[in-house]
């Protein structure tokens, strides 16, 4: 029974160690994020402030700001790459990101060339370079970069959801060891762990359905044709945890009853669709208050045993 308990402890210990080093990874990556979205817009709007050396400060911020960016699309390529277990269907759109990511690369450098000579680049030349570059930023790379991000959270959730499953089938066997041994008390452990089950399955429910809008959304629409109804997965806010309930086909044709009766009937009007990060955001809710409950049980064993 004390190995039971240990593994008990290493359990919560080991989750606690895991997020701490996933935050740690994507920090430096963020922050640079981050960096480049304020420093590109402080460049673009600046003002000429007749400060010695303001011109080699700029040119030296841009200069920084590309670095971010190529850190950026650099970790965003190793992460896909990285991905070997990869749907069918996802494949061509792995390969289509992979290409934005080396065009974005390559944009880069260009940008770093651009300014290398600094002799023929005023204050309004390094605005206007700076201003084309958050321009194609905005419109170019950033629509690419969040399909990148939105699929790498969506695997990353699935794998965080995995491993749960495995540790909640580790921790059945032991239940059931100690209930074979008439231990008092282990019924409420039961409960405890029958309750994690039913969130790590709601967990995998509500990730399954931001996977599902991610195909919808970003694959199958590039290889089907336009059609005139629309499938939507709408979600529903009827229970604290917004689960997914249907899927609802959306009419093209006017309705009959007028327009007199849509403003009246302000009820009936659905809640807007949660988005795929919103949707992770919501399974990764339930995988903690699951493990919440591991370390609740953890703390049940011991009192057991004392």
């Amino acid at each position: 029974m004390k190995k039971f308990l240990v593994a008990f402890i290493v359990l919560g210990i080991s989750y606690s160690l895991l997020a701490a080093s996933a935050n740690a990874q994507s920090a430096a990556v963020q922050e640079a994020f981050e960096n480049v979205e304020d420093q590109v817009e402080d460049l673009v709007i600046a003002k000429d402030e007749n400060i010695p050396d303001d011109l080699a400060f700029r040119i030296e911020t841009f200069k920084e700001v590309v670095d971010f960016s190529i850190l950026e699309a650099k970790d965003l390529k190793i992460k896909l790459l990285s991905l070997d277990q990869i749907e069918e269907d996802a494949s061509s759109w792995k390969e289509e990101r992979i290409k934005d990511l080396n065009r974005a690369l390559v944009h880069y450098d260009e940008q770093k060339q651009l300014i290398d000579d600094s002799e023929v680049i005023d204050l309004e030349t390094i605005k206007n370079i700076a201003s084309d570059f958050k321009d194609w930023r905005e419109q170019t790379y950033l629509p690419a970069a969040e399909q990148v991000n939105e699929f790498l959270l969506v695997e990353q959730e699935q794998n965080a959801v995995n491993i749960a499953e495995r540790r909640w089938q580790r921790i059945d066997k032991d239940i059931t060891k100690l209930q074979e041994a008439n231990l008092k008390g282990v019924s409420g452990l039961r409960e405890l762990l029958d309750k994690a089950g039913e969130l790590i399955e709601e967990s995998d429910e509500i990730n399954q359905a931001a996977e599902n809008l991610f195909f919808d959304r970003y694959i199958y629409t590039n290889s089907s044709t336009s059609s005139s109804t629309a499938t939507t997965t709408e979600i529903t806010d009827e229970t604290e945890d917004q689960t997914i309930i249907h899927t609802e086909e959306v009419s093209d044709e006017p309705d009959s009853t007028g327009t007199e009766a849509d403003a009246t009937d302000v009820e009936s009007v659905p809640p807007p669709p949660l988005s795929i990060k919103d949707l992770v955001r919501t399974s990764l809710t339930k995988i903690k208050e699951a493990y919440r409950i591991f370390i609740e049980m953890s703390n049940s064993v011991r009192e057991l045993l004392s």
